[in-house]
């Protein structure tokens, strides 16, 4: 199977997976605002990542124990970019080439969507298991969740430093999606995990920001893009190898 067969592959798992979670929602309204935002996703690379990390730690039965946590990362994401659109935030009107959450329904709507997924993300493993490690790992999850928000908070009052921006509102989240993958399946991760996973989250909010125009000086921001990428491209070949699915996920999306 090629990469990117295998990375379709698990794309069309999350997706199959976060229509099972998002079933449960008997509130058909509030059902549809949070499936408007989750679906089509865009590169969904976090929970890619995180079953990335999964499969090279135990195969086939390592995604399917990783999976309701990939579910949980991405929720937890499309809740923190319907709340970033709002008007009282970045007040973007249009999100993946359609109208913002708040733009297509209410404002109101979109905070309670925003809201449900991230409670929803956080109650997964209640669905299946109740394992001690299933805990173990939600705990970790929601400690990123609740730094997200903190960097999204210096984000909107202007806070200087943006190293600490995008370590709080980008890259702690990305960093969570590796090391859950490694601990979903074995119980534990490796500093080296962490450490790479950090650098890909800071290289590609500088990426962002390149691309955009926004945010750090461009020329600032290539340099600190590559300078990211090329430790988190290092960390990612040493644990897994070039071939890993990890390291080729990282290199796709840094390209």
């Amino acid at each position: 199977m090629s990469r990117n067969q295998k990375f379709t592959e698990l794309t069309e798992l999350i997706d199959r997976g976060l229509n099972v979670y998002l079933s449960g929602v008997h509130n058909t309204r509030l059902r549809e605002v949070m499936e408007y935002s989750l679906f089509p996703g865009g590169k969904r690379f976090r929970p890619l990542l995180l079953l990335s990390v999964a499969y090279e730690e135990g195969g086939e039965e390592g995604v399917k124990a990783a999976l309701p946590f990939a579910c949980a990362v991405e929720m937890i994401h499309t809740y923190s970019l319907i709340h970033d659109d709002l008007p009282s935030m970045d007040n973007d009107d249009f999100r993946r080439g359609k109208p913002s959450c708040h733009k297509k329904f209410s404002e109101a709507e979109a905070i309670l969507a925003g809201d449900a997924l991230l409670t929803l993300a956080l109650s997964l493993p209640g669905l299946s298991v109740r394992e001690r490690a299933d805990m173990h790992v939600m705990l970790g999850i929601s400690c990123a969740a609740f730094v997200m928000v903190s960097g999204q908070h210096l984000d909107v009052t202007e806070y200087e430093d943006a190293e600490e921006i995008y370590m709080q509102k980008t890259a702690v989240l990305i960093q969570a999606a590796a090391v859950t993958g490694a601990v979903a399946v074995k119980g534990g991760y490796t500093h080296e995990l962490a450490a790479s996973a950090h650098n890909f989250g800071m290289a590609f909010q500088y990426k962002d920001d390149f691309e955009d125009g926004k945010g750090v000086e461009k020329k600032k921001a290539k340099e600190l893009r590559e300078k990211y990428g090329a430790a988190a491209l290092a960390g990612f070949a040493g644990l897994y190898g070039e071939s890993g699915l990890p390291y080729l996920l990282v290199s796709e999306v840094l390209r």
